[in-house]
């Protein structure tokens, strides 16, 4: 036997695969570990059990343990865009037609699903391959990169994988292993200290290299070592709720630079520096900055903690990311204008000794005492004990002043903790992250959007949005200014993107379209759809910075925006105007010298540190409501077309999109006869018209009806007198009080079904069932006197035979067992009641060859079935003699 073969090679990938797919249809998380423990636990066993026969092969899991948890190991890059990788698939199974058009046009999470639909049908053959080997074969496609060398690594794959690994790998490459297993919890079946170890050190190469070594217990300590790089200690965001630890807890303040997070790791003059994720970018920065870095003391050995940043030499001062599309890592002339600078703001290392278990006031003692500032080179922060509130309050204006993306709050006490964040002691505060008027907000009307998968048209995922121009009466132009897809929950989206689906227009790559009110400008940035302005919606944006961008019409784009509310209330030509957004980064000398523009509306407060922003006063809700209620424009005198709402009195707070406006509602309620006002009053008020449901309308929920929109629609036209006013019905209304709804109960059941008239159509139906309640309890009495008059006739005999039958299933040696689980599904599908627990009322159904192999010695004194009972039971359609399955 070769004495350099590996572990890995004995270890089939259909091994690993069969647990994969395993754990992707178990139906929880707890069954999906359960598979991953006995999986890995079965590995270790194993090997420790080859190691002794073999002990100069090599043991590691590594390949094995990257391989699962794919989607966290960042060593290897593939190089591979997913467009590119169905091209290579396509080549590599020689593929045309539908099948390659499965490949091209299906969504991300669906194409290792459709390769393997695809490669079943022409492969049939089982696995051949090895751990060792699909290690190897990843490992080739991060190594050379061109197109012609991967395709001839997915041909081998296709001669000596069946389709399942197919499937896996693809998985593997995208990233995209759809596993939902806890990280944390796999770790530790692997190793106790595993998951310590990882939260420690960025790769999981060095953790396996740690565990294979035996060296868990002494690199777990607290200590770090040079060119050995660990996860940086993060920062949590600063909310006002923490504001109580300002007064009781000693903090410094630093500046939040806008850089990237760098680790500078020197030992006996070489220096190499590590990126946030642990990769080692240390050639260009040998060039440009190593040569130029001073200490004041003799440093034979350092490990610094900082962020790298680029500076500009002719106008001397800092570039921040969002002005600039240049990468600081790929600066690699030392003469160019733009430099890297590295500024450093903690110190974890030096001359052999690890500091990162010292607490962070001596740490900073230590860094101010090794380096002097070298303006434009190297650097290190200046920080700033916190006196009080009001000089935190103080520091942050400072901050925003100068054009700063922040600042930094670390607690004194706190050691330095690698991969922490919750619960580190270090606070970001930046504006956007306070509630109320801070940060500037735009009204903004959506004009595209990009699709989650354009050849499916699926789902709109990002919304490019417009500023707006009045030419005319009428007439308007509308320019683009941005991109945004975040703050949306996923109900929300799908309920915006439900109301934009009508008015979606595939775009053509014109940059001016015309639509009924205008034209739309746009710039290189181009949707997947258009959707013409007067008929779409208004999203509100909030944002605190402004950065230069070429992608839109406009100069400026918005800097790390988030959807804030969606104005269904608003028409689309409130949005703001293309002069007022162009005002926040106007210059006075109208020379734009490409800067991130701040653009909070004022300083902060206070009050906006000290306690939580307070909710908005009736009054003030109320004040919102005659915002959009009060329409301009007098109707003067209407004469009624007949009196059916006679002596009612409506408010109409708001409409929905797509239905008649505010004004059009009032028109409707005053033609039949009913009287407005403003503001709803009690026990004058006859209902609150509402087509959303915003925090304006909820206010009103417990004391006044509030009917939907769609009722005074359907019911009042416009044109044509009516002889009785339409009766409301439960499902007319948002909210009724509580005489309201006691009314009702004397004609509607619970669920709005009346007692005396029928369903008019099937959607009426429909409309009905879905109101019921899927958890409601009935009594078992009930159902079984229901069933007893139900099926009392000979000739329809009770098909729920299992109806008084407990039943307890043992799936844990069965889960595989297809019949079984037809047994399962089909009993509890016929009356019976499946326990979760043993007790002695109920049958425990086995399998007889399971039992024979087994020891259940913990079903001694209960009642055993064999579970075909259930299945010929089935099969005679009635129930059979129990007696004779028992053993």
């Amino acid at each position: 036997m070769c004495v350099n073969m590996s572990f890995m090679d004995v270890i089939h990938f259909c091994d690993v695969t069969e647990m994969l797919d395993k754990c992707v249809e178990a139906r929880n998380t707890i069954k999906k570990q359960n598979i991953l423990k006995k999986f890995i636990t079965e590995i270790v066993k194993y090997q420790q059990g080859y190691k002794c026969q073999n002990p100069s092969h090599d043991m590691s899991l590594y390949p094995l343990i990257r391989i699962i948890l794919s989607n966290e190991e960042r060593e290897r890059a593939y190089g591979i865009q997913e467009k590119t990788l169905r091209k290579i698939l396509i080549k590599s199974i020689k593929i045309n037609g539908p099948d390659a058009r499965k490949i091209v046009q299906c969504n991300e999470n669906e194409l290792a699903d459709k390769v393997y639909e695809v490669v079943s049908s022409r492969n049939s053959r089982s696995s051949k391959l090895t751990v060792h080997q699909v290690d190897t074969l990843l490992n080739n496609l991060c190594e050379n990169q061109t197109q012609k060398y991967q395709q001839t690594q997915f041909e081998y794959l296709f001669l000596n994988g069946s389709a399942t690994d197919f499937k896996w790998i693809v998985k593997i490459i995208l990233k995209n292993m759809n596993l939902k297993i806890n990280i944390n919890k796999f770790l530790t079946h692997y190793h106790p200290l595993a998951l310590l170890l990882f939260e420690k050190f960025p790769h999981l190469s060095k953790v396996c290299e740690i565990i294979d070594n035996n060296n868990a217990e002494r690199e777990a300590r607290d200590k770090v070592e040079p060119f050995v790089p660990i996860r940086p200690m993060l920062s949590q965001k600063f909310s006002s709720d923490m504001n109580g630890m300002i007064n009781t807890t000693a903090f410094y303040q630093e500046i939040k630079f806008d850089g990237e997070r760098f680790q500078i790791h020197m030992e006996n003059g070489v220096y190499k520096y590590f990126s946030r994720n642990g990769y080692d970018f240390s050639e260009a920065f040998n060039i440009t900055l190593s040569p130029l870095i001073k200490f004041k003391t003799v440093v034979h050995s350092i490990i610094l903690d900082g962020e790298m940043l680029i500076w500009d030499r002719t106008n001397s001062r800092f570039v921040s990311k969002g002005e600039s599309e240049i990468d600081v890592k790929k600066l690699k002339d030392p003469n160019s204008n733009l430099r890297p600078c590295y500024c450093a703001f903690d110190v974890l290392y030096v001359n052999g000794v690890s500091y990162i278990d010292y607490p962070l006031s001596r740490r900073c003692s230590i860094l101010s005492s090794l380096i002097e500032n070298q303006t434009g080179i190297f650097i290190k922060t200046e920080p700033i004990r916190i006196r009080d509130i009001d000089h935190l309050v103080s520091l942050f204006n400072a901050a925003m002043e100068n054009e700063e993306e922040g600042i930094i709050l670390k607690r004194l006490d706190t050691n330095y903790m690698p991969g922490s964040r919750e619960k580190g002691g270090w606070y970001k505060v930046k504006a956007d992250y306070f509630d109320g008027d801070l940060v500037t907000e735009f009204d903004c009307v959506i004009i595209g959007g990009n699709y989650q998968n354009r050849y499916k048209k699926d789902y709109l995922l990002k919304y490019q949005v417009g500023a707006v121009e009045k030419l005319e009466d009428g007439l308007f132009n509308v320019y683009s200014i941005g991109e945004i897809n975040l703050g949306l929950s996923r109900e929300n989206r799908k309920k915006l993107n439900a109301k934009l689906a009508p008015f979606m227009i595939d775009y053509d790559n014109r940059r001016e379209i015309k639509f009924e009110k205008g034209q739309v400008f746009f710039g290189k940035s181009r949707p997947d759809v258009f959707i013409p302005p007067h008929k779409s919606i208004v999203l509100q944006i909030k944002a605190s910075e402004l950065a230069p961008s070429s992608e839109y019409y406009t100069n400026y784009t918005f800097r790390f925006p988030r959807i804030s509310d969606v104005r269904y209330d608003k028409f689309w030509d409130d949005s703001v105007t293309l002069k007022e957004f162009q005002e926040y980064f106007k210059t006075d000398n109208n020379n734009d010298d490409r800067r991130v523009r701040k653009i909070n509306k004022r300083k902060v407060h206070k009050d906006d540190l000290v306690s939580p922003t307070k909710k908005k006063k009736l009054a003030a809700s109320r004040s919102a409501i005659e915002m959009f209620c009060h329409d301009s424009g007098d109707d003067g005198e209407i004469e009624p077309i007949d009196n059916v709402l006679e002596g009612h009195e409506f408010c109409v707070l708001c409409s929905a999109p797509f239905k008649p406006s505010v004004r059009e509602l009032k028109l409707l309620l005053r033609l039949h006869g009913a009287s407005l006002t403003e503001f709803p009053r009690k026990n004058k008020t006859y209902a609150i018209v509402a087509g959303e449901l915003t925090n304006s309308v909820t206010v009103y929920k417990n004391d006044y009806n509030i009917i939907k929109v769609e009722w005074l629609v359907a019911n009042f036209p416009k044109d044509s007198t009516l002889d009785h006013c339409p009766e409301l019905t439960p499902s007319d209304y948002h909210f009724m009080n509580e005489a309201t709804m006691m009314k009702l109960l004397e004609k509607f059941d619970e669920y709005g079904d009346s007692y005396t008239k029928p369903f008019n159509s099937p959607e009426d139906a429909k409309e009905f069932l879905q109101k019921l309640d899927e958890n409601e309890n009935v009594e078992k009495e009930v159902i079984l006197n229901f069933e007893e008059e139900l099926f009392k006739d000979a000739n329809s005999p009770n098909p729920n035979y299992f109806r008084n039958y407990a039943g307890y299933f043992h799936d844990e040696e069965n889960e595989t067992n297809l019949l079984y689980n037809i047994a399962k599904f089909l009993f509890e599908f016929r009356g019976g009641r499946v326990s979760n627990t043993l007790h002695k009322k109920c049958f425990v159904f086995v399998d007889p060859d399971v039992c024979k192999r087994e020891d259940h010695k913990e079903f001694d004194n209960y009642r055993l079935c064999d579970y075909n009972f259930i299945l010929n039971s089935n099969d005679a359609r009635k129930l059979l003699d129990i007696r004779g399955f028992m053993f």
